[in-house]
């Protein structure tokens, strides 16, 4: 614009332009101070989310601010004054240096979003390595554990079979053991009636070495009669004893079942026809 175009305020517009210029550069200053709080909570932010909220409140105040500087600026322009063309210059320094700082800040933002990505990928990559060898790691150890439960079962089962060959050999031990005890009590039973025999024969073999008295014999000294029958009787008496052959041990220790035997059975006597005297009484 040429000087030749330019107004000139009045006192009245002078105080008008100022007081129209203050309330159009206040709000555009209130738009950039929301900024700067924006700008100030960068080093603060460590999600993701965080750098996208901030990222998004930095664009639209941005916008309001771009908006209210447009306004302040078309206002100065209208104006054409000389007054008004310094503010504008002012201003429009002013703008440029706060898009200078909005674009650092807006890239600042971004190049920290990438380097937290990239530093979540990088982890999460590790993470699902780790998961991986961890998935890996577990299933060979299920495979041991399984060949452990294998070699488990064939040991109980051996175990049942060992306990059951020891159920079976322990009975047979006990039929056996048995079978062996009655085969013993029989023979037994039938070699006694031989021991018997063969004990009685031997006590017959020696009664029969004893010399026989008649009772005629000892009448006299009992009070017999010769018309009475004698008796024959094949026993030592007291009176001959003297005579005798030694018994020994043996043949007594036998005759002890066998007088029993014998006691059992009727006496035999030979009685003669020939009459005796007196009343025979054997003491």
């Amino acid at each position: 614009m040429s000087d030749s175009r330019l107004r000139k305020f009045t006192v009245k517009g002078k105080a008008m332009f100022d007081e129209q210029s203050e309330k159009l550069k206040d709000k555009v200053d209130n738009v950039w101070s929301k900024l700067e709080d924006l700008f100030v909570t960068l080093p603060s932010c460590q999600m993701i989310k965080d750098y996208r909220n901030l990222e998004k409140n930095v664009n639209t105040n941005f916008k309001e601010f771009c908006r209210r500087s447009e306004d302040y600026k078309h206002y100065l322009q209208r104006t054409n004054t000389e007054e008004s063309r310094k503010v504008l210059h002012d201003h429009n320094e002013l703008f440029d240096n706060c898009i200078s700082v909005v674009r650092r800040i807006s890239n600042d933002i971004k190049k920290k979003k990438l380097e937290l990505v990239e530093e979540l990928s990088e982890v999460s990559g590790s993470t699902v390595g780790s998961s991986a060898s961890h998935k890996r790691a577990k299933a060979e150890a299920e495979k041991v554990r399984l060949e452990y439960v294998k070699r488990e079962s064939e040991l109980l089962k051996q175990k049942a079979d060992i306990e059951a060959s020891m159920s079976v050999v322990k009975q047979e031990g006990i039929v056996e053991a048995a079978e062996v005890e009655a085969r013993i009590l029989e023979d037994q039973d039938q070699e006694l009636p031989m021991v018997l025999e063969d004990k009685h024969d031997k006590v017959s073999k020696y009664v029969d070495t004893l010399p026989s008295y008649s009772a005629n014999q000892w009448t006299n000294g009992v009070g017999f009669s010769d018309n009475q029958p004698y008796i024959s009787v094949t026993a030592p008496f007291a009176p001959q004893y003297n005579n005798l052959p030694p018994v020994s041990s043996e043949i007594l220790s036998m005759m002890q079942p066998i007088s029993a035997t014998m006691l059992s059975q009727p006496i035999s006597a030979t009685v003669s026809s020939q009459p005796i005297s007196g009343n025979l009484c054997l003491g």
